[in-house]
């Protein structure tokens, strides 16, 4: 039987682990002063340029969104634990069994990129990215493909990721 997990920031119960690393969760990305300073000036600018239109709601969504987003980002990044097991992935607190996944890939650019996908089977939850850290991606990799198949279609990471991490979001 699987023997109980007494690692810290993982769920109880999710099975005999296959592979485990621990890293920053990559919430919070490096910005320069600079960076501050160009996203105010833009933002300032799109809300004049709503304001000046009379598009009165773009100007309060475009405030709303800037708020809602630096409230967010107040969160210092965090170690979190991942694990692969027999039962699942456990990303920190959350599981995610085999019968939820449906395939995984990993791309591997480092520095910029060493992250693990999952893509789900419902398809309101496309894909969920994991960072690898100093974690090997071949062990990863072997360990995952007794469970789950690989997607090697996929050679780069997902767009929507890529923007994000060159806009530093």
């Amino acid at each position: 039987m699987a023997e109980p997990i007494t690692s810290p920031g993982l769920p109880p119960g999710i099975g005999r682990v296959i592979v485990q690393w621990q890293c920053d969760d990559g919430t919070q990305q490096p910005r320069s002063h600079r960076w501050y300073v160009i996203a105010g000036v833009v933002a300032v600018l799109l809300i004049a340029y709503g304001v000046w239109m009379g598009d009165f709601l773009f100007s309060g969504l475009l405030v709303l969104f800037g708020l809602t987003y630096g409230l967010m980002r107040r969160q210092p990044s965090k170690t979190m634990s991942f694990a692969i097991t027999d039962n699942g992935v456990a990303a920190g607190r959350t599981f995610y069994s085999y019968q939820e996944l449906k395939r995984f890939w990993i791309i591997y650019q480092p520095p910029e990129v060493k992250n693990l996908y999952l893509e789900f089977r419902n398809p309101f939850k496309p894909y969920l990215p994991l960072p690898l850290g100093s974690q090997n991606p071949v062990t990863a990799r072997h360990a995952l493909l007794d469970y789950l198949s690989e997607d090697l279609r996929r050679e780069d990471e997902p767009v929507l990721d890529q923007i994000s991490r060159l806009l530093k979001l």
